[in-house]
């Protein structure tokens, strides 16, 4: 994955999702079902189900977190700013972004693959270009993570995401109750951001992302099953040259299902699609959002 405009797996361009899923369904309930009274077209159980995925959601925020790193986000966690970050910041500023996904898929059937990309300052010079610094959910995260993908995650003292392991318990305290993972248990109040640790958490899967130091990242999750209320975000730490005023973020997110998880009487009728059409059931009816998030750096 070298090329930033390098689509998803499914290229979803011109297609409108809700459309096809009701012309897919029309078509579905003319092969298998019959004229009722009034010789109106009878809704089969598949034709039912193919409209229910008309429902499906995947949302990227209106807006995505962003804290600005300073020698206080150390300071408030008890740790001297390291030297890299000392360094670095004479030329840059870095900005903690955090992007929660919003999923809601329909009739109980978790997205099993979700693709998201984020590129800086889409078509400006290479000179002023925002660079992604850290990434999470990483490859690191993914092959220490084994039973439970809960975990502590900090800035060390390498200027880098640094994680520790452990049980659920161990990481969050035992009889903490409710579990409050996510990046807003790193902006105390008062204090603005911290370095950490903060407790971090997605469902284990195979994360695919290139490497950091390009002013575009794409992550890809798969081999898991993502429903609604799933914790699922995405954090860039961005190293930003100090000449660059505004910070444009232009994102995509898609998501989709493995088509053979379906139901056998479901895929069946599907198979009996046209080609093209059926190409975007295999694919796993992605479900596709694009955002522009303008000038996110803003009074930071």
């Amino acid at each position: 994955m070298t090329n930033p405009d390098y689509d998803f797996s499914f290229d979803m361009a011109g297609i409108d999702r809700q459309a096809l899923l009701e012309a897919a369904a029309t078509e579905i309930d003319a092969q298998r079902g019959h004229l009722g009274e009034g010789g109106k077209l009878e809704e089969t159980p598949e034709g039912r189900q193919t409209r229910e995925y008309k429902n499906d959601q995947a949302l990227l925020p209106s807006s995505p977190g962003i804290y600005k790193i300073t020698d206080q986000a150390f300071l408030a966690s008890n740790l001297k700013a390291p030297v890299r970050f000392t360094e670095l910041s004479k030329r840059f500023n870095f900005y903690w972004i955090s992007i929660p996904i919003g999923l809601m898929p329909e009739r109980h059937w978790g997205f099993n693959l979700i693709e998201a990309r984020v590129e800086f300052n889409k078509g400006e010079p290479p000179e002023s270009l925002p660079k992604a610094y850290q990434i999470l959910p990483n490859v690191q995260f993914q092959t220490l993570a084994k039973s439970e993908t809960y975990m502590k995650v900090r800035l060390d003292e390498n200027f880098e995401l640094a994680f520790s392991t452990g049980t659920i318990e161990e990481q969050l305290g035992a009889g903490s109750g409710k579990i409050d993972a996510g990046v807003k248990t790193i902006a105390k109040a008062g204090l603005g951001f911290d370095a950490g640790p903060f407790v971090y958490h997605i469902k284990r899967a195979k994360i695919q992302h290139n490497t950091a130091g390009m002013e575009w990242v794409k992550w890809r999750l798969d081999g898991a099953e993502f429903f609604e209320g799933d914790n699922l975000e995405l954090i860039v730490v961005a190293q930003v040259p100090k000449s660059t005023q505004i910070v444009t973020i232009t994102a995509a997110l898609q998501a989709c299902r493995y088509f053979n998880y379906l139901g056998a009487d479901w895929t069946a009728a599907v198979k009996q699609l046209g080609k093209d059409v059926l190409g975007f059931f295999k694919a796993g009816m992605p479900l596709r959002d694009d955002r522009v998030w303008s000038d996110v750096t803003r009074g930071l």
